[in-house]
């Protein structure tokens, strides 16, 4: 007679659902908008700002530390994220405390940039206008700017862009220029 054991709770059928279609879930988006709050904030007051930035409620009034998706319908929290207890509150803080010792980590972009040093036409109309507003956004860099993180207004504004973007795409296929 053999047993199985169980390795404790298994996941929702909603999560196994959005990995089994290749979607994000809320945890692992909690997960990653809080890693990415780890590898800049420096103590916990810090960490929480940042995660209001983003547009989370955060609750410390109960025993644990919970947050709100800016689209989530309830709190969840962080010790739950994952079932080996990384964002449990002594984890953070520890990852809080290594920060301290060693420098900032560099944001990577998302897309790598490349640059063209060669003559280039000069930009008119929408097209201009549209690079202008990359650039005051950030989303493209001059060649020896430091990188910054992206603050909660910036990622408003890229959602903005993105449909700006389709719009540019279309008079670009198009042929169309002002």
């Amino acid at each position: 007679l053999s047993v199985i054991h169980s390795n404790g709770k298994g996941m929702q059928y909603s999560e196994w659902n959005a990995i089994a279609e290749g979607k994000p879930y809320f945890r692992q988006l909690i997960r990653h908008d809080v890693d990415t709050v780890l590898s800049y904030a420096r103590n916990m007051d810090q960490f929480i700002e940042g995660l209001q930035e983003m547009g989370y409620e955060v609750s410390t009034r109960g025993r644990y530390i919970a947050v709100k998706h800016p689209q989530g319908q309830r709190m969840r929290r962080l010790k739950s994220l994952l079932r080996d207890g990384a964002y449990d509150e002594e984890h953070i803080e520890e990852k809080l405390y290594n920060n301290l010792l060693m420098p900032m980590v560099k944001v990577q972009d998302a897309v790598p940039c490349h640059y063209y040093n060669g003559e280039s036409k000069k930009l008119k109309g929408f097209k201009a206008l549209y690079f202008r507003y990359m650039y005051l956004l950030g989303i493209i860099h001059a060649k020896d700017a430091p990188k910054r993180y992206p603050s909660a207004q910036l990622r408003r504004d890229l959602i903005y862009m993105d449909r700006i973007t389709e719009e540019n795409t279309f008079l670009g296929k198009n042929n169309l220029e002002t």
